[in-house]
């Protein structure tokens, strides 16, 4: 994603973490959060995950591998 940065674009990284447990009788609501990071290493949903329990099901990006 580009992103204005001191006169000049830059590219950042949005990641967006989408939950619905209601096929599975799930009582929370959908929900989505998008969370933005400058760059796109692993450490990026490492540290927006430290706190996660459950499943998690991500796309092929290598930095959700650990």
């Amino acid at each position: 994603m580009p992103v204005l940065a001191k006169g000049k674009t830059d590219t950042g990284r949005l990641s967006v973490y989408v939950r619905d447990d209601r096929p599975f009788a799930g009582q929370a609501p959908p929900a989505a959060l998008f969370h933005y990071s400058r760059g796109s290493k692993g450490e990026h949903p490492e540290r927006h995950l430290a706190g996660f329990t459950g499943w998690l099901q991500a796309d092929a990006f290598a930095g959700c591998n650990r």
